[in-house]
């Protein structure tokens, strides 16, 4: 009879082990189609998101290249203590024997990489011409700026 008892027991037992395991299956099913579906809707999401972010990508160069349409910009340029962008841009495009007299500029600035003045630093002169064909022209002699700067570049 005891043994009996025990071997029903253990059939008991064995039986609620069979439906929890069975329960354990079915949850972790659950679970991982849960995490299926998130998964692949975040594989969805980067997707787009790198889309949208080549999309952007490519704006921002076209931006880049409309705003660079009327602008030079002038390398290696020694910094001194007192200047003048005008003169400092007049006297390199003296220099490069181009006739600046009727250009005219809406800005022209200084690139200032470090806040004080060091002797023999040089640094960039950003110029905006007012006309894309004055700005043309000195990008077409460009080659010209080795006789004003030895090492600068346009």
């Amino acid at each position: 009879m005891a043994i009996k008892t025990c071997v029903g027991d253990l059939e008991k037992s064995i039986e609620y082990t069979q439906a929890q395991v069975d329960i354990l299956k079915e949850t972790t099913k659950a679970v991982d189609d849960n995490i299926i579906d998130k998964l692949s809707g975040l594989e969805n999401e980067v997707n787009t998101l790198k889309k949208d972010l080549k999309q952007e990508r490519e704006n921002i160069i076209m931006l880049e290249q409309y705003s660079r349409r009327e602008i030079l910009i002038f390398n290696h340029v020694k910094e001194e203590t007192t200047e003048d962008c005008q003169a400092v841009a007049r006297r390199i495009l003296d220099g490069m024997d181009i006739k600046h007299e009727d250009m005219k500029f809406h800005e022209i600035r200084f690139i200032v990489l470090e806040r004080r003045f060091q002797e023999g630093k040089t640094r960039l002169i950003i110029a905006r011409f007012l006309s894309r064909e004055d700005r043309d022209f000195v990008w077409k002699r460009k080659s010209n700026i080795k006789a004003v700067l030895r090492a600068g570049y346009i």
